[in-house]
């Protein structure tokens, strides 16, 4: 017996009366997405215990070019720049509804927000990976920031290995002082740009917690029906 397609409709999964509700703002960013990313979005924002906005949806091919060149996206052709969307990228609110923009901050408040991003998914039956780990949260057990800290700890540690194979003494510094040197001379559309640094700057952390994607995969083998 085939199994019954799943109803995506928003009466079916959002509460309106929820305690958070996103901005005109993020409305507007939201409505740029795959509709079923849009429930998953919603349905975490009711989940999580903290508030968070949206900050992009869809990239035009400028825009994404943009990103590229400003080491802000590692890829020419992202999941942000398909027609509807298949990535956000949030911002974590705080207490009063600043924007957290320190490590402080980001270990108060992104763990509880990715781990509503991971019970909407698995509420779903969707994967969804998100950019603190570049892994798939559904089925997880690790706490998001050990995910988080164990990502770029590995990265790091890839990128120090690109700079050894350059010839370079990487114990004159710590791996995050590197990190740094390797933002300044790795970039070949910025001042300064020093070609041996070009192999570690592709391996550096990102640190992209607030972004949650979709594989055009996964909605191809669900049975799913928006409406």
């Amino acid at each position: 017996m085939a199994q019954a397609p799943i109803n995506t409709s928003t009466a079916q999964w959002i509460d309106p009366e929820a305690q958070y509700q996103f901005s005109p703002s993020s409305e507007e960013k939201l409505a740029t997405g795959n509709q079923l990313l849009q429930l998953i979005t919603r349905r975490a924002l009711e989940l999580s215990p903290t508030d968070f906005k949206i900050t992009q949806g869809r990239r035009s091919t400028k825009q994404q070019q943009q990103a590229q060149a400003s080491g802000a996206s590692k890829v020419s052709k992202s999941k942000h720049t398909y027609p509807s969307s298949l990535a956000f990228d949030i911002a974590y609110l705080d207490d009063k509804g600043n924007t957290v923009t320190d490590w402080a901050g980001l270990k108060k408040y992104m763990p509880g927000v990715a781990d509503a991003f991971r019970r909407a998914a698995e509420e779903m039956g969707v994967n969804l990976r998100w950019g603190g780990s570049w892994k798939n949260l559904r089925g997880t057990t690790d706490d998001p920031l050990n995910m988080y800290s164990s990502y770029v700890t590995n990265q790091r540690q890839l990128m120090m290995n690109e700079l050894q194979k350059q010839g370079i003494d990487t114990s004159t510094k710590s791996p995050l002082e590197w990190e740094v040197e390797v933002n300044k001379k790795g970039d070949k559309n910025k001042k300064g740009y020093d070609p041996k640094y070009s192999g570690a700057y592709s391996k550096r952390p990102l640190h992209d917690t607030g972004h949650f994607e979709l594989s055009p995969n996964d909605l191809s083998t669900h049975n799913w029906v928006v409406g």
